[in-house]
């Protein structure tokens, strides 16, 4: 829908994190019976999973609509969520812009792959999932791996912080290595692939237009661990995290929500299933990344000259992965998606 009737939400994992402006103009559209009225979330989170004012948006959103009398049949929800329950609201709109998935089209990009790691964990922004993967990736494949952590998880904002608590109660019942190692990773936190005296001063965050200046390092890693923006709930949303290895002509393993290697495939995309275990895929949080570290057991074992010959052999799903991602677009992408609903 046009822009002009939308009222803009900001969501982070399962927060509204702009709930006292969005609150006032979204009330004052009500009031004024100024439709339609377009909740525009340009992000893709599972909306049941989602609160504001530490309730459920979904409570939000039907207390409002009975307050002000509103005419629902005219309250749209707009959302890039490709998997969305349309059953959630009835005016859901699932709508996938894909700004920072097709920003690479134009990348040309052939090196030859010269391995001199085994895995790529590259991370602006810090997320309980992301610091749980760089936490065991760490203590157990340092030497093999080229790791980016860009952002101090104890520094005091939302971002670093976000889903802490979360991991130690979820985890560390289960795995009593995990203070040790998490206390081991912190001490060299933040870390950069370019320097050990890295400052960074961004807060963490890193724009999908600046995302690329990593490739260089796809040419020398064998897998990249991709760890996704959206991965609470049902959800799919493609960034610029699994672009870098398409176009690179690199394998992935993917920390996201259940089903994201099944929704690639549904795009047209290849996975490794024919090289590894994929099953983690059926399974989202920390089971999820249990299961990812295993497999990451597995693979940091092998030789180097194993791994080159194996991309060899994988040669067909590299190639075919970055020429659809050169072909494919956001109208190629919905139809897709609304031919399975």
């Amino acid at each position: 829908m046009d822009s002009k009737f939308f009222v803009r939400m900001k969501v982070v994992e399962r927060a509204v994190v702009d709930s006292m402006s969005f609150d006032l103009e979204f009330r004052d559209r009500l009031v004024k019976k100024s439709y339609p009225i377009v909740i525009k979330i340009n992000e893709g989170p599972d909306l049941s999973t989602v609160t504001i004012f530490d309730r459920p948006f979904q409570q939000y959103l039907d207390q409002m609509i009975r307050e002000h009398s509103a005419d629902s049949s005219k309250i749209y929800i707009e959302v890039d969520n490709l998997v969305h329950d349309i059953d959630f609201y009835k005016n859901i709109v699932r709508n996938f812009t894909g700004v920072d998935f097709d920003h690479a089209k134009n990348i040309e990009y052939r090196a030859e792959k010269h391995l001199m790691k085994h895995f790529g964990l590259f991370i602006g922004c810090s997320r309980w999932p992301r610091l749980f993967l760089a936490v065991k990736l760490f203590d157990m494949a340092r030497e093999n791996s080229f790791i980016s952590y860009q952002q101090k998880h104890f520094q005091k904002n939302l971002g670093a912080n976000l889903g802490f608590d979360q991991m130690m109660i979820e985890a560390q019942d289960k795995d009593k290595d995990l203070a040790r190692q998490f206390a081991q990773l912190n001490d060299h936190l933040p870390l950069s692939v370019v320097s050990d005296t890295f400052e960074n001063n961004n807060g963490g965050y890193i724009n999908f237009t600046e995302a690329y200046d990593l490739l260089e390092l796809y040419k020398n890693i064998f897998v990249d661990i991709v760890c996704e923006t959206w991965h609470i709930g049902k959800t799919f949303m493609p960034t610029e995290k699994i672009v870098r290895p398409l176009i690179s002509k690199t394998p992935f393993i993917v920390y996201g929500p259940k089903n994201y290697l099944s929704n690639l495939k549904t795009l047209g995309f290849k996975t490794f299933d024919g090289f590894w275990n994929e099953s983690y895929d059926k399974f989202s949080g920390y089971e999820r990344l249990v299961r990812i570290t295993k497999l990451i057991e597995q693979l940091k074992i092998k030789p180097l000259p194993e791994l080159q010959k194996i991309l060899t052999d994988m040669d067909d799903v590299l190639e075919h992965n970055q020429n659809l991602y050169k072909k494919i677009n956001a109208k190629d992408i919905m139809e897709k998606f609304n031919a399975n609903t």
